[in-house]
């Protein structure tokens, strides 16, 4: 007999909750440590944001969600020093028999989507300026990763396709980047859009087309000084000012390593998300960023990066230099990164080493100062 566990004692991300989760409109559901409820949530800041690092801690408070964390399982480790873990029988069968019984309901999508040309795509405005980068993973790098994104002269927005999808035959892909592609789209059309309102349309759009997959989303806006988001799981963003990270979004997760997502055989919504919103001050600089970062370098790391790049580099060297790093990270079996703080706090395992995953970055920096 053949199934599927979820993966959410591996690396790789599961698409569909375990039956035991309540809805995200439970009212005992929490989307993130600040407030939950069947609407979005909503966080306000003053222009005079507090100077200390992220207050994040990556997964940790997972716990303390939707479903609460698993119980800790016994390690086996693999020859590159990496824990794996064995189910209960009781848990195994059960998962099982909930599996197999979705299973028929997944089928090989026929969307084709193609690399994004993240190198030769940019906005400058008078006083705002978009760019953004990406590595996919080494064995996805052919058709691109999973992560999608748009910018546009106003907005940008990062996406990352769940991997689980890809046990059931189904390209994580396709889903993100249809994403990607409506609320682009959208975002050109309607200028005034708010993020929730873009990524709305393009869930609604990809529902209507019936494409299978999920993924998580941040959608930013900046119009005028006034920066707004919404952020649904565990991609998110930062806000560095006077060279400290002042903000960072916190991710959405239904327990560890299975965040809040949008897509096929998933009950969260755009709604569910959380929303941002406050206004930016000359020099700040946001990065949008997907899980592939922030699995793998702390704030102080990307600090250190962008210290070294001096005063007149692009927005695009700025998301290149944190992707590269991040890259690096993940590629090293003794690193000391979030998600194996995280796994060691949440599950209680020693997982040392890089996250190898799909990496994306946009980098937008605003000056009030217009531009000749």
């Amino acid at each position: 007999v053949m199934f599927r566990l979820p993966s959410l004692l591996s690396r790789s991300r599961s698409f569909l909750s375990p039956p035991s989760f309540s809805s995200p409109s439970s009212s005992s559901s929490s989307s993130s440590s600040s407030s939950s409820s069947s609407s979005s949530s909503s966080t306000s800041f003053s222009s005079s944001l507090p100077t200390s690092l992220s207050r994040r801690t990556l997964f940790a408070a997972a716990a303390g969600r939707r479903g609460g964390a698993p119980p800790p399982l016994p390690p086996h480790a693999d020859p590159r020093g990496r824990s794996r873990y064995a189910l209960p029988l009781a848990l195994t069968l059960s998962m099982a028999t909930f599996w197999s019984s979705t299973s028929n309901q997944v089928k090989q999508s026929e969307f084709i989507s193609p690399p994004q040309d993240f190198e030769n795509e940019s906005f400058t405005s008078s006083t705002l300026e978009i760019a953004p980068w990406q590595i996919p993973h080494d064995m996805k790098a052919k058709k691109g990763g999973e992560d999608t994104y748009f910018i546009s002269p106003t907005s940008a927005a990062v996406f990352d396709g769940v991997g689980g999808w890809a046990s059931s035959g189904v390209d994580p892909r396709n889903y993100s980047y249809a994403l990607a592609v409506a609320c682009k789209e959208y975002a050109l059309e309607h200028p005034d859009a708010s993020p929730l309102q873009i990524l709305q349309h393009g869930y609604d759009c990809n529902r209507k087309a019936k494409i299978i997959g999920s993924c998580t989303a941040v959608v930013a806006t900046v119009e005028g000084r006034r920066f707004r988001a919404v952020n649904v799981g565990d991609s998110g963003f930062l806000l560095i000012r006077n060279h400290s990270v002042v903000f960072r979004s916190e991710e959405q997760q239904h327990q560890f390593n299975m965040p809040y997502q949008l897509g096929s055989q998933s009950q969260d919504r755009p709604k569910h998300g959380e929303l941002f919103e406050f206004d930016l001050e000359s020099g700040d600089v946001v990065l949008l960023i997907t899980d592939g970062v922030g699995d793998n370098i702390f704030d102080k790391d990307i600090l250190e990066v962008l210290g070294g790049l001096g005063d007149d580099v692009s927005v695009q060297d700025i998301a290149r230099a944190v992707s590269l790093e991040a890259y690096e990270v993940s590629k090293d079996e003794q690193a000391h990164t979030p998600f194996y703080v995280s796994a060691a706090k949440t599950l209680n395992v020693d997982w040392p080493g890089g996250k190898e995953d799909d990496i994306t970055v946009v980098a937008l920096r605003f000056s009030d100062v217009p531009k000749a």
